[in-house]
């Protein structure tokens, strides 16, 4: 089979599961992970014959996306603001809107601040804030071991100076240092929409970094607004939300007398981004 022949297969035999340009996009990710072949490379070699050892690996990827794999589980690889992120089943996959909202920080932030992550994960956030503002100081919080392995892999791979600290959101903000800026994407998706969401998600990225019990779902939020409170160096809170929690985030944040409370839309039109000003 040439190269044209097994994207067709995929498309064939993965069609009725998933949007074909998704099944398009899944193709080119791998092929470009796995062998360095790039959508131009393609286009000159499509019709070249794949040698048996790259077709075998080929035919386990399709049989494992059939299986829910996420494509990036299968690679080992994201990518997130330009740069590829080692990605493992302890860590949530990167995903898009969240560029918005390091986007929005890379902006904003004051210089020579120094930032927080809370609940970092792959270190996307943390590790992309370095490299396009140097100036910042930046550390990186979280509850998973494994997950931070991934963070200090990925920061001495893409060069970024990061400061990671093992620990949980709720008992170790108490024993953390001076900040001005706390940044975090926590988990926020009640338990109740985990039927909803797609097998490839639900059944393969940390419950730890997706769900949260339906009776408190905004509970890392009032934890890390609660601490920043007792701070009086910390100045903004930027948070990724999810959309149908935004009124009980607002209510939370006017009750603690929070006055300046701005939610920005992502590139998706959904209501994602929460910046608190908290002086």
């Amino acid at each position: 089979m040439n190269w044209r022949e097994v994207k067709q297969q995929w498309k064939r035999e993965l069609n009725a599961q998933e949007d074909p340009q998704e099944i398009d996009s899944w193709y080119h990710l791998f092929i470009e992970a796995e062998f360095g072949i790039s959508r131009l490379d393609y286009l000159m070699r499509y019709e070249e014959d794949i040698p048996i050892p790259r077709q075998e690996r080929l035919d386990e990827a399709l049989k494992l996306l059939k299986q829910d794999t996420p494509i990036q589980h299968i690679t080992g690889r994201a990518y997130f603001m330009n740069q590829c992120f080692e990605v493992s089943p302890d860590v949530l996959i990167p995903r898009p809107e969240t560029e918005d909202l390091v986007l929005r920080m890379i902006r904003d932030i004051p210089l020579s601040a120094h930032v927080i992550d809370l609940g970092t994960g792959s270190g996307c956030i943390p590790i992309s804030l370095k490299l396009n503002r140097p100036d910042l100081k930046i550390s990186g919080l979280d509850i998973s071991a494994k997950a931070l392995e991934v963070a200090k892999r990925n920061a001495i791979e893409l060069e970024a100076d990061v400061e990671w600290i093992h620990g949980a959101i709720k008992e170790k903000m108490t024993d953390l240092g001076t900040f001005d800026v706390m940044v975090s994407n926590p988990p926020y998706i009640p338990n109740s929409e985990r039927s909803t969401m797609k097998r490839r998600v639900s059944g393969h990225e940390p419950d730890l970094a997706l769900f949260v019990p339906d009776e408190d779902p905004i509970r890392y939020y009032r934890w890390i607004l609660e601490n920043a409170l007792r701070r009086p160096t910390v100045n903004y809170i930027y948070w990724e939300i999810h959309p149908p929690l935004r009124p009980a985030l607002e209510k939370m944040c006017r009750d603690r007398g929070i006055q300046s409370v701005e939610v920005q839309k992502d590139r998706f039109d959904r209501d994602r981004i929460m910046i608190l000003k908290t002086v």
